[in-house]
């Protein structure tokens, strides 16, 4: 058996890694770090710090997206280090020496700029004591920083300016909408609000019933499904009947379309933007109250719909396709989560998701979406049709050529 190596500490290394480089137990691993009072986290942000540094100082004029992507780091996290990466500024390390050199060698300046739980373990190192983690400091941490996040939310609010309108040319070209700059009407599930205006505007959502040719659909989902299995053979009618008779948009996509997927046309992604936006525009016509909630919004906001939220490791997950993802929102809805989890600790979940969603809604104009927003463009291109007395330019021709059939009849499109 090997000789186990000295050890040497290095924060790029996982404890596992260490353990195999220096032949040693993890024990002594972990050991060696609490007897020398490393901080992993510190050491794993300072790290990143020195990736992205480096990355700056061979394109010093690179934007935090493009250092993210070179670096493979999240943008959130470079967002958030950004002042360390662009700057000198150190990322204090409360080593005693380096705080009083950035400080005017006041002990309570050193002592403002260390975290509560690094004073907790320096009391432990030095009094042969284990004094634990309070929850209430690690509550008002986390109160600090969302305080902060809506400082700046609501400082962003009072100077956005205007995008200019998507148009059926580019509904299918990435986007980047910087929300703490331009308006943004981002909209994700049932009852989301947006600064004091309803904006249910999902496929999924009910409520809001239209006909197709004659046929009733009970959501837009099932509608836009519907041209997935219309090349009228009966394995296919079949699967329409089960999704124009349901009434749950989530069932419909996740659980119909899902058990079928080896139904479906072999040519659907030829048309299938373009379908739905048909099926989009006809729901717009042909409900009254989704047409009056869809012009309730300004006409200078860009609606997107936004997949923040959406687990982006899933497979096949189009999200970012017909939707925009924004991963500062993402941040920030993760943390009122912890808030709310830890001061309505009592509380049933259905009372805590509420407020989480209140909190959520109300923190609009920060963080930048990244995605086609294929979804949310249509949506945008449509109010403008309605305000201008106009229709999209859907691509009827195309629609035309592909023999598109609900319950054995052809669809007759309009032009």
């Amino acid at each position: 058996m090997a000789r186990p190596r000295k050890l040497r500490y290095d924060p790029s290394l996982t404890v596992a890694e260490m353990m195999d480089k220096y032949n040693v137990s993890e024990a002594t691993v972990r050991s060696y770090i609490q007897d020398n009072h490393i901080d992993r986290r510190y050491e794993h942000k300072q790290q990143l710090i020195k990736k992205c540094k480096k990355y700056l100082n061979k394109y010093p004029n690179a934007t935090k997206k493009e250092v993210a992507e070179g670096t493979g780091i999240s943008l959130s996290t470079v967002r958030r280090y950004w002042e360390y990466i662009s700057t000198d500024q150190l990322l204090i390390d409360f080593d005693e020496k380096k705080a009083l050199k950035n400080t005017n060698n006041s002990d309570f300046e050193v002592l403002s700029r260390i975290p509560v739980d690094v004073i907790y373990r320096y009391l432990a190192s030095i009094g042969n004591v284990k004094p634990k983690y309070k929850k209430e400091d690690e509550v008002e941490v986390l109160k600090k920083e969302l305080d902060a996040m809506r400082v700046e939310e609501k400082k962003n609010s009072q100077s956005l300016q205007i995008l200019p309108p998507p148009t059926i040319e580019t509904l299918t070209r990435v986007e980047e909408y910087d929300a703490s700059k331009y308006l943004c009407c981002a909209f994700r599930k049932t009852g989301d609000v947006w600064k004091g205006r309803t904006i249910t505007l999902g496929n999924m959502s009910g409520g809001f019933g239209y006909d197709i040719q004659g046929v009733h659909f009970h959501n837009s989902e099932a509608a836009y499904i519907c041209g997935m299995f219309s090349d009228n053979v009966p394995e296919q009618i079949e699967v329409q009947k089960q999704l124009i008779a349901n009434t749950n948009g989530k069932l419909v996509k996740g659980d119909i379309r899902f058990h079928n997927q080896d139904k479906a046309r072999k040519d659907w992604y030829d048309f299938n933007v373009q379908w739905m936006l048909y099926v989009v525009w006809q729901k717009i016509m042909g409900n009254e109250a989704f047409r009056k909630q869809l012009m309730a919004i300004p006409n200078d906001a860009i609606i997107i719909e936004d997949v923040s939220f959406k687990d982006k490791m899933k497979e096949n997950d189009t999200s970012e396709f017909w939707g925009a993802r924004n991963d500062s929102r993402k941040e920030y809805g993760d943390k009122v989560k912890k808030y709310i989890e830890a001061i309505k600790a009592n509380e049933t979940d259905g009372a805590k998701d509420k407020l989480v969603i209140s909190f959520i809604n109300k923190f609009r104009d920060y963080g930048i979406y990244n995605g086609c927003n294929v979804m949310g463009k249509i949506l945008t291109i449509c109010r403008r049709c309605l305000q201008d007395g106009t229709e999209p330019n859907i691509d009827y021709e195309l629609l035309k050529s592909k023999n598109i059939h609900l319950l054995g009849e052809p669809v007759e499109f309009g032009k």
